[in-house]
């Protein structure tokens, strides 16, 4: 599988009502690895990858359950094209980065919240939602 891009993020759950489906996405869109655990009784997966990715795959136990997740990545306009036919949909919400750069909402099947941006420069900074 061709990376095309090098995420950055922190430790997440990330619910889903779909596992396969789930993995694939995540997969194909990032290249991460899922390892199945049960943890506290719960049966799900550990996810890892490159730049410190650490998060789980857990069950959804609320309908209106969703996770947020702020992903850096090399190139916005790469992964916009994937995202739709690996399930995904992309959020109409405006977005931008107080010192430039891209950022895009994107949901993936189980309508969880993934906001991936790239930088213009060496500082990082926060989407801001309008």
């Amino acid at each position: 599988m061709k990376k095309i891009n090098k995420p950055l993020a922190g430790a997440f759950d990330l619910p889903s009502s779909q596992f396969d489906k789930s993995i694939h996405f995540y997969q194909s869109l990032f290249g991460w690895k899922f390892v199945p655990m049960v943890k506290e009784g719960i049966s799900g997966y550990e996810i890892s990858g490159e730049e410190g990715i650490l998060g789980t795959l857990i069950p959804i136990k609320d309908p209106e359950q969703q996770a947020t997740i702020y992903i850096r990545v090399e190139s916005v306009d790469k992964l916009k094209e994937l995202v739709e036919p690996l399930g995904g949909s992309i959020s109409p919400t405006s977005m931008s980065l107080p010192r430039g750069g891209k950022a895009l909402l994107l949901l993936d099947a189980d309508k969880n919240h993934i906001v991936i941006w790239e930088e213009r420069n060496t500082q990082p900074t926060w989407p801001i939602f309008r």
